[in-house]
């Protein structure tokens, strides 16, 4: 057998990330702005992941003990990914391959003793093929963004406002290859495939809203009194779409 046949297939993943940020204060306000990537490679030859996101917040005190923030946050995340399901996975293949088979001798899968007619297994498809000729790619996009204003009458009082909504729109997309296999004989037959192209579209929207009235005051010695009133709205809308 072969030590590291198995191994020898998988690369090296490896993840960068970068960022940078801007910040000003003063007595009154203050403000943050960041820019963050993430840059994936994964073990899987030819899969990766990137995220992208951007975030603005900031918080300010008016005259007549009036104060508000808000933050906005956008995220953008894509993958190209290995395909998934019985039969449809590279990595399913790999596990099935006998320790004497050189997986990187398999990597021409277009040469006649790799191609889908000439493939040493029955059973089992160059998972070299599956990687070229299929694909599974994501991407999504996400919005996070909320508002707050808030009064205080007089010193033990704080009444406080928050609405805020969580939106993101997930698309996955997955490719199986036509799998033409003519001769009945061959041992091969049975992993011919029609091919088939799917698509799943998950969209999620969350809103909330927040109203708090707190009060704090000293009513004697060893007596103080805490009162906490308020409401808080949550809807959540969820739709999937599978084509």
């Amino acid at each position: 057998g072969l030590k590291d046949n198995v191994k020898e297939f998988f690369y090296y993943g490896h993840s960068f990330t970068n960022g940078v940020s801007f910040s000003q204060n003063n007595d009154q306000s203050a403000y943050f702005l960041s820019f963050n990537n993430l840059d994936q490679k994964g073990v899987m030859p030819g899969t990766d992941y990137n995220r992208t996101s951007v975030r603005l917040s900031g918080n300010t005190e008016f005259a007549h003990n009036f104060y508000s923030s808000a933050s906005v946050n956008y995220i953008r995340a894509t993958g190209d990914l290995s395909t998934q399901g019985q039969g449809a996975s590279p990595y399913d293949q790999i596990l099935q391959t006998p320790r004497d088979i050189s997986l990187l001798e398999l990597k021409d899968y277009h040469n006649k003793f790799n191609d889908l007619y000439g493939f040493y297994g029955a059973y089992t498809i160059n998972p070299w093929y599956l990687l070229g000729e299929d694909a599974y790619k994501t991407s999504m996009d996400r919005l996070l963004a909320n508002v707050q204003v808030g009064y205080k009458p007089v010193k033990w009082m704080d009444i406080n406002y928050r609405i805020g909504t969580d939106f993101s729109a997930d698309k996955r997309r997955q490719w199986t290859s036509k799998r033409i296999i003519t001769d009945p004989q061959n041992q091969n037959y049975g992993n011919r495939n029609d091919g088939k192209y799917e698509e799943t579209s998950i969209n999620i929207r969350e809103f909330t809203s927040d109203l708090m009235v707190s009060g704090k005051r000293k009513l004697g010695k060893d007596l103080s009194l805490s009162v906490l009133i308020g409401h808080n709205v949550r809807s959540r809308d969820f739709t999937t779409l599978i084509s």
